[in-house]
């Protein structure tokens, strides 16, 4: 940001950085024109002038306002005023935070940067009696770089943007360094045969500041690479990357991209044939979880039951038991339960009627395979962490999901409730990139770990034309129900106040809808007492339907298999039934089991 506050500041800035590589200032027109400090010019080509948010640059020659911008060793940032850049900057006082001090090769000074807040910097000079004043024009850029004598000395060493980043990598004992007011390429020199790592900051300016040193510091240095911080968050530098928790070999890769054998690390050969004759996957939810763990997101609308839906799911799994009658009982084990909607009391109220409600199992079956992180006085830090999923709560849910994995006790159940609580502070559920990125990184810890991630939603407000369909009926950016593995969607059925329809959509088999009964108790809690499946599974008695020899129409078929049997019994099936039929016919012909007919019947392969 600029040196001083204020109206002109920008253009005051410009003018000391034309000072210090000697161009002359010439005036036209209210603009200060001189030769162009981005190409070898002797002519006045640059002109800077002052406009109502800062300072506007211009090269007749043709440069590009990065290439201009690097001449001068200023930023992006750096052409706005003050004032303008950042219009929250109260009418307070600015006070000193911070002195950083630039000193020669001998240590002695030079001149320091006074860092302000709010947020501003001003240089000061020796003063010849042992103390400071402020730099006139034309003093105070040093021309050398941050912590020169360490510099000098080392091997290892951290370029970074400023001072504050370069300052906290030297507390934890590696020597890092910045330029005093951009990257030049004459600072190269200071780095030649050093084993160099530069520190992007995360956004667009800190990118091109970046690369700008790469480029120049690849034909001195040893060796170079750039790196970012694992903060995922606008401008977040090796300052906010250390205060995270993270460590410096932590950080993310950017430059040079490493050198990878596809072939090694992918299926091909040998490796191919292998994953061909792999035992075959199935669901163990077949028709609402996918074959593997992955994300899943449940949308659901108000006072549906979606939580206690999730508990059945949930406690199921814990116990090895099927959440309803006609599921196939669940694998059993360890499930996470992970609420920032509800306290961890309630949440253990509810899952104990739950049990006796719905005839889950016992409650001592599932109370030490459950495992809770909700609020609660007793919740320590890291748990409070992990309520608010920023990169460093994901990272310690992550670290304990590692950790039971290596104890031979790992989950495979977690439920997340609910996607609006739990969501990063500063992610929008309208922002598609946000919610990508975040939801993204749930998915990886399901495939990392082998858990079914089940992340609890709200529908959006106004779902007219979107009903029935879990893409595009969550609250919010369309990427919660893209990004997931398998989308589901809860809704009351109109007139049917007993009844819930669950859509789902994304995993491997058909798209297909579920229709629950549900109980009311006085609070009222929802459970899962029945339910019709829609292609989920084979019948068991499909054979029967199917006999050999014997051509049935859909109709028949829809009678045979007994599903919501029709009333009265001489009625033609409905249009439900023939659609569950009609699906049934078209898995059994994809299997070979059956064929279809000219006269649109179906028979049975011998």
């Amino acid at each position: 940001m600029s040196m001083n506050a204020g109206p002109g500041s920008a253009l005051r800035l410009v003018e000391r950085a034309l000072e210090n590589l000697g161009r002359k200032r010439g005036k036209s027109r209210g603009a200060w024109q001189c030769p162009a400090p981005g190409h070898a010019d002797r002519h006045p080509s640059f002109q800077a002038r002052q406009n109502d948010r800062g300072v506007e640059l211009r090269c007749f020659v043709g440069c590009s306002q990065h290439e201009m911008l690097r001449g001068l060793g200023l930023c992006e940032d750096d052409l706005l005023d003050e004032t303008t850049a950042d219009e929250s900057v109260s009418d307070a006082e600015p006070r000193v935070v911070a002195y950083y001090d630039y000193v020669d090769r001998q240590a002695e000074p030079l001149a320091r940067k006074v860092r302000y807040e709010p947020k501003s910097f001003m240089w000061e000079v020796p003063d010849g009696r042992g103390g400071w004043r402020k730099a006139r024009s034309g003093e105070g850029n040093p021309g050398v770089l941050y912590n020169l004598p360490e510099l000098v000395e080392a091997d290892e060493v951290h370029l970074c943007e400023g001072e504050k980043a370069a300052d906290r990598l030297m507390q934890a004992d590696h020597v890092a360094t910045c330029p005093p007011a951009g990257w030049r390429k004459e600072f190269g020199e200071f780095f030649r045969s050093k084993l160099v790592t530069i520190w992007q900051d995360r956004d667009e300016a800190g990118r091109r500041k970046a690369q700008d040193a790469y480029r120049d510091l690849q034909s001195v240095a040893k060796s170079v690479r750039v790196v970012q911080s694992k903060v995922d968050t606008d401008k977040a530098d090796a300052f906010d990357h250390l205060e995270a928790g993270y460590s410096v070999e932590a950080a993310e890769q950017v430059l040079p991209r490493p050198a990878l054998d596809l072939a090694a690390v992918a299926f091909t050969g040998d490796r191919l044939r292998a994953l061909r004759n792999r035992m075959e996957l199935y669901s163990p939810l077949p028709g609402v979880l996918d074959v593997e763990p992955s994300l899943h997101v449940l949308i659901a609308d108000a006072k549906c039951g979606k939580t206690t839906l999730s508990y059945v799911l949930g406690l199921a799994w814990a116990q090895g038991l099927p959440p309803w009658d006609g599921a196939p009982a669940l694998p059993g084990g360890r499930v996470l339960f992970v609420s920032n909607e509800q306290s961890a009391r309630k949440i253990d109220r509810v899952m104990r009627r739950v049990t006796g409600s719905a005839h889950l199992g016992t409650i001592e079956a599932w109370t030490d395979l459950v495992t809770i992180i909700a609020r609660d006085s007793e919740l320590g830090p890291d748990g409070r962490q992990i309520l608010s999923m920023a990169p460093e709560g994901l990272e310690l849910l992550r670290a304990g999901l590692a950790q039971a994995a290596e104890a031979g006790a790992p989950y495979r159940f977690a439920i997340l409730d609910s996607l609006s609580r739990l969501k990063p502070a500063g992610v929008e559920e309208k922002d598609n990139d946000g919610m990508a990125t975040w939801l993204s990184r749930l998915a990886e810890l399901a495939v990392e770990f082998g858990v079914y991630v089940w992340l609890i939603h709200h529908a959006g407000h106004n779902t007219e034309g979107s009903r029935g369909n879990p893409i595009s009926a969550g609250r919010g950016a369309s990427a919660i129900g893209q990004v997931a593995q398998v989308a589901l969607y809860l809704s009351k059925v109109p007139g049917q106040p007993r009844q819930r329809k669950l859509s789902i959509q994304g995993n491997e088999v058909d798209d297909s809808t579920l229709i629950f009964n549900v109980s009311e108790e006085p609070e009222p809690v929802y459970h899962v007492n029945r339910f019709v499946p829609a292609d989920l599974a084979l019948p068991d008695n499909w054979e029967e339907i199917f006999e050999l020899g014997v051509p049935l129409s859909t109709n028949a078929i829809a009678q045979k298999m007994g599903v919501a049997p029709s009333s009265p019994p001489n009625e033609p099936p409905s249009g439900y039934q023939r659609r569950l039929a009609q699906r049934l016919c078209e898995k059994l012909e994809k299997l070979g089991e059956i064929k279809r007919l000219e006269n649109g019947c179906w028979e049975r392969r011998p």
